[in-house]
């Protein structure tokens, strides 16, 4: 694996598509982090989907006040 970003700087997780993406099941997967943001363009829309879904879990059941002090 690699790193992008530390994960408390993690702020959002989208999927976009545009029409050449829908057309052929493509996605950029957008990171929204504190300071910028990061693109993944031409990730397969169902790969794109599983890993929203673990990152938006994990944002969901971390408590990240005790990870910044």
């Amino acid at each position: 694996g690699f790193a992008i970003a530390s994960r408390v700087k993690l702020q959002s997780v989208e999927i976009a598509r545009g029409p050449f993406g829908r057309l052929f099941g493509y996605a950029t997967f957008n990171l929204g982090l504190a300071g910028g943001s990061y693109s993944l363009p031409g990730i397969p829309l169902a790969e794109a989907e599983r890993v929203r879904r673990a990152l938006l879990a994990s944002m969901v059941e971390t408590d990240f006040s005790r990870l910044v002090r």
